[in-house]
């Protein structure tokens, strides 16, 4: 994900009509206190909670490539916040 991106006038190199690009980058998923132990979790449970936090993510037609990674953003970070709540850790 980027978490911030400008262009650097300042810096643009001589006789060149390019601007260098500051990014910074958020990558990976954020790290776990354990490994979950999902042969204790209550499956009922994650079951109704999955459910809940999926209810505003509703099927629609993706029309764009940009479209698909914000929905697959989204739908990532959803199942993983259920399964840092629901799933003990060993």
């Amino acid at each position: 994900m980027v978490v911030k991106c400008r262009a650097v006038q300042d810096e643009c190199p001589a006789r060149s009509d390019h601007f260098p690009v500051d990014m910074a980058l958020e990558v990976g998923m954020p790290a776990t206190v354990g490994p979950a132990n999902f042969r204790a979790a209550s499956w009922q449970a994650v079951h109704e909670k999955m459910a809940t936090a999926l209810i505003g993510k509703s099927m629609v037609e993706i029309s764009s490539i940009n479209e698909f990674h914000l929905w697959l953003c989204m739908l990532t970070e959803a199942i993983w916040e259920v399964i840092e709540k629901m799933v003990p850790k060993t």
